[in-house]
């Protein structure tokens, strides 16, 4: 799995006498890139079922449609891994804000 996501603005404007802008915000993508580096460690410790659940969360981050279903089954999964899984939820944690979601 990759864990190459674009993180931020990226507006184009066109037409006459239009300027396009990009904004991108480099805190945010590294904490959603933290986020998914954190989940992936924590696949080798689960069950299959969990590391299933852990990729389908990490897939609808990359395409930028999390809900907070997604964070919830990121946390369930930490708080089963136990002593583990305590980075995961601090990562998720500080991407929150960063999602925009909760």
């Amino acid at each position: 799995m990759s864990d190459k996501v674009h993180i931020g603005d990226n507006i184009k404007i066109t037409g006459d006498n239009a300027t396009g802008k990009v904004v991108n915000n480099i805190q945010s993508g590294s904490e959603i890139r933290h986020l998914i580096r954190t989940a992936l460690t924590l696949r080798d410790h689960v069950s299959p079922a969990e590391r299933q659940e852990i990729d389908e969360s990490l897939e609808e981050i990359r395409q930028r449609r999390p809900g907070p279903s997604t964070l919830d089954r990121l946390r369930r999964v930490a708080a089963t891994a136990g002593e583990v899984g305590v980075p995961l939820l601090t990562a998720i944690s500080l991407a929150i804000p960063m999602l925009g979601i909760g």
